[in-house]
């Protein structure tokens, strides 16, 4: 099931990205952004960049429904990005748990 409103604010999603203390990017995003030439800063620079018109869809999880993923897609020095965002359930901060091409459009 796809939904067309965000579930997180991108507001929080920036705020908690910019935090070094709050900021959690999965060891999957780590790894594909790493394959583009990206470091952190440029993850953190890309979501600090993000807008409403760059959002995509709200998924409900595979594994565990009950969490929600926000996809984002984004141009970043002429590669077109895939983000996505989560809030495992008792968790506070959101992570960027997918940070890799988009090739949806290849």
């Amino acid at each position: 099931m796809v939904i067309k409103n965000p579930t997180y604010p991108l507001a929080e999603i920036k705020a908690d990205v910019a935090n070094p203390t709050t900021r959690l990017i999965s060891r999957t995003a780590r790894k594909d952004s790493v394959c583009l030439g990206m470091n952190e800063n440029d993850i953190v620079s890309v979501v600090q960049d993000l807008s409403s018109s760059n959002f995509i869809k709200t998924m409900i999880g595979k594994d565990d429904p009950r969490i929600m993923h926000d996809v984002y897609k984004y141009s970043w020095r002429g590669i077109r990005l895939y983000l996505k965002f989560i809030r495992n359930h008792g968790a506070t901060n959101i992570m960027v748990v997918s940070c890799k091409e988009d090739t949806s459009h290849v």
